[in-house]
């Protein structure tokens, strides 16, 4: 069995498609890694804070911070539109099921 030498020049060179989790406290500036590292502009979720966040986000050290990214919202939403799709298709079927 023959092999290629895998430092060949006229190896094309693929894209590797990479998952990568970014975690971090409030303030701690994963939205802004996410845009440094991002070669498309990311999808914004910025919100302003409002007073609803007093006594929940601790602002020591980013003070000035007024906005917030507010993706575990959006997931949540995202989520709940799937699975309301996948139940409104189930019941379709059963519908259809119990028809013929």
């Amino acid at each position: 069995m023959a092999f290629a030498d895998s430092s060949s020049a006229d190896a094309p060179v693929l894209p590797a498609a990479l998952k990568v989790l970014i975690a971090g406290g409030f303030g701690a500036g994963k939205t802004t890694m996410v845009g440094s590292i991002s070669e498309i502009t990311p999808l914004s979720t910025e919100e302003v804070m409002t007073e609803a966040s007093l006594g929940v986000d601790d602002l020591s050290g980013v003070e000035n911070k007024t906005t917030t990214a507010h993706m575990l919202i959006t997931l949540v939403q995202h989520i709940m539109r799937r699975r309301e799709s996948a139940q409104v298709r189930e019941t379709a079927t059963q519908s259809t099921a119990t028809m013929g």
